[in-house]
């Protein structure tokens, strides 16, 4: 059955299921004209599209932006002193370290521009965040207003940055 002949037996059988009027064989000799033979049609000073182009579009491509070849990647370095706490990435969501959260060094590297929560805790029982006397905890290039005792904290990536961290003896020494 030709082309144009199943695409009207559709909207018939369409028509009928819904109750709305079929298209008239004028738009369909107007459809079947516009078809090429490489199964593409072509809007006025538009390029080819192919005619089942919405098949390979994910649902979801409206939202979808391309990626900017402007945007560079920027790199956080944490120092972890001596290994005693352990670090991980709250934000951005899927983000991780390159080494394992007790890492002495670890680093990530994201789009410039990205904010990064990072969370602190001690390592183990030895190590605690931040005791009563205050010592410990984080500094460097942390977001201005930050507590540096807390255990959140967040570092917007406008640039290479460095962070640094420590969780004290649970007598509060060390650091």
């Amino acid at each position: 059955m030709p082309a144009d002949a199943s695409s009207r037996r559709d909207a018939e059988q369409l028509s009928e299921d819904s109750g709305v009027a079929a298209p008239s064989d004028a738009a369909f000799v107007q459809d079947a004209s516009l078809a090429a033979s490489d199964a593409t049609a072509q809007a006025p000073d538009a390029a080819p599209i192919p005619l089942d182009a919405s098949a390979a579009i994910p649902p979801d491509a409206s939202v979808a932006t391309p990626p900017d070849a402007s945007v560079s990647e920027v790199k956080l370095t944490i120092s972890n002193f001596l290994a005693w706490c352990a670090i991980t990435v709250t934000q951005p969501a899927g983000a991780t370290l390159a080494k394992p959260p007790t890492s002495a060094t670890n680093s990530l590297t994201e789009p410039a521009g990205t904010v990064v929560v990072l969370h602190g805790a001690p390592a183990s029982a030895s190590f605690e965040w931040v005791p009563a006397n205050g010592v410990g905890g984080w500094s460097g290039a942390i977001d201005p207003g930050q507590d540096p005792k807390a255990t959140d904290v967040t570092i917007t990536l406008d640039g290479n940055k460095t962070v640094d961290v420590c969780c004290p003896f649970t007598d509060g020494s060390g650091c």
